[in-house]
C-alpha cells in the first residue's frame, strides 16, 4: 500500500495543540489568582473562559495530531499488506475528507474517532457508557457526535467532488463507501445493525479485502481516479505541478 500525507498540516495542528494547551493552562492559572481579588472578578471570569477554551482546543489537537501514534499512522499500520494499487490519502489539500483510501474497488472514506471505553453503536447512533470519567474526558476529547451522519455527509461530499471533476456519468462508476474506525486501543465496540460500518483498526484491512458484493472498477476508471486526486500511481505521491 502507498501512503500520501500532508505532513505540514499535521505539524501545524500539533503545534496548535501545544500552544493552545499552554495558553489555556496559563490563563486558568491567571484566572485563579485574579479571583482572589474581588475587584478583578470580571477579569478572572474572562481569563477562566479563555483558559478553558484554549485548553480544550489544545488538547483536542494534541490527541489527534500530537500524540503517537497519530490517527493516520494507525490507519496506515492497520492497512499494511495491501498492494500498491491501494493509496491512502491523509489530510491532502483539496481532498474533501481527512482520510480516503483509493483502490481498484473504488473509494473508502474513513472517519476516525479517538474515544475509548465501552461504545455502543445501534442503528444511526453511537454512545459511550455513561460515567463521571467519560463525562470529564468528553470535554477534552470532544463529543462523540454522530459518526454515521459524518460518514454519510463525507460520502456525499466525495461524490459531488467526483461529479465536478469527472462528470456525472464517470463519477457514478466509482463506488464510495464510508467506514467509521475507533482508533483508541481501549475502545470496546458493541454494534447492533449500525447504518454504516463501524470497526477497530485490527478489523479494517479484512473489511477492505472482503468482496461483499463489490466489483472491481475498470482500469480506465482507476486511472482517472488517480488523476483526479493528483496521485502518481507508481510512487504513491502527489504529482508535482
Amino acid at each position: 500500500m502507498q501512503v500520501v500525507t500532508n505532513e505540514q498540516f499535521v505539524t501545524n495542528r500539533a503545534r496548535i495543540g501545544k500552544i493552545g494547551t499552554l495558553v489555556g493552562l496559563l490563563a486558568l492559572l491567571a484566572g485563579f489568582f485574579t479571583s482572589l481579588n474581588i475587584e478583578l472578578i470580571a477579569l478572572s471570569y474572562g481569563l477562566l473562559i479563555l483558559g478553558l477554551l484554549g485548553f480544550n482546543i489544545g488538547r483536542y489537537n494534541t490527541i489527534r495530531f500530537g500524540s503517537r501514534p497519530r490517527q493516520h499512522e494507525i490507519l496506515a499500520n492497520s492497512l499494511k499488506g495491501l498492494d500498491q494499487k491501494y493509496i491512502l490519502l491523509n489530510y491532502v489539500k483539496g481532498v474533501p475528507a481527512s482520510h480516503l483510501l483509493l483502490s481498484p474497488l473504488g473509494i473508502f472514506l474513513i472517519e476516525t474517532r479517538v474515544h475509548d471505553g465501552e461504545i455502543n453503536c445501534e442503528g444511526d447512533r453511537c454512545h459511550r457508557k455513561r460515567s463521571f470519567s467519560t463525562l470529564i474526558r468528553g470535554f477534552v476529547e470532544g463529543g462523540l457526535g454522530s459518526p454515521s451522519k459524518d460518514v454519510r455527509r463525507g460520502v456525499e461530499g466525495v461524490k459531488a467532488f467526483l461529479a465536478e471533476k469527472l462528470g456525472a456519468e464517470m463519477a457514478e462508476a466509482v463506488p464510495v463507501e464510508g467506514i467509521v474506525v475507533f482508533t483508541n486501543p481501549l475502545a470496546q465496540l458493541k454494534t447492533v445493525n449500525p447504518t454504516v460500518t463501524v470497526l477497530t483498526p485490527k478489523d479494517l484491512k479484512a473489511h477492505i479485502r472482503s468482496p461483499q458484493g463489490r466489483t472491481k472498477m475498470l482500469g480506465e476508471a482507476y486511472r482517472k481516479l488517480c488523476e483526479v486526486f493528483e496521485v502518481d500511481r507508481a510512487r504513491g505521491q502527489k504529482k508535482d505541478k
